[in-house]
């Protein structure tokens, strides 16, 4: 487990692992970090919360720089995120298949997930915090 404190490395680090594996522009950052007014220092700060980050995760991931911004590689880290998405699924199959038993142990686990309020230490300027975009 790493421990970060500050709503803006919460919100780079979200960021990152929302997009799963797919770059994320600086624009994509700024928009999460500031909404319509980011600073002058905006790719200075963001560059700043990356160095902050790849000190914090060390070599557990891949944090690399692409042509407009920056992508994650957490392939052998384990997301609760993740988890609760396979297991509501794999609960769902069984359910269609009628299989009580197992959905129920499958989505009860996926509930045991569920800690706090989703998102909740990361800065409130953009409404918009799908994972799907």
């Amino acid at each position: 487990m790493v421990t970060l404190s500050g709503a803006k490395i919460h919100t780079v680090l979200a960021t990152l692992l929302l997009a799963r594996g797919r770059p994320v522009t600086y624009e994509q950052f700024s928009s999460r970090l500031w909404g319509w007014d980011p600073p002058s220092s905006m790719h200075a700060q963001i560059h700043s919360s990356i160095h902050k980050l790849r000190k914090s995760l060390g070599e557990r991931v891949l944090l690399t720089r692409q042509h407009r911004g920056y992508q994650l590689d957490a392939a052998d880290s384990v997301f609760d995120l993740v988890q609760f998405e396979e297991l509501t699924e794999a609960g769902r199959r069984a359910l269609d298949r009628a299989d009580h038993r197992t959905a129920t142990a499958k989505l009860t686990a996926a509930l045991r997930l569920w800690r706090g309020t989703p998102l909740a230490n990361v800065t409130t300027t953009s409404p918009n915090w799908s994972a799907r975009r």
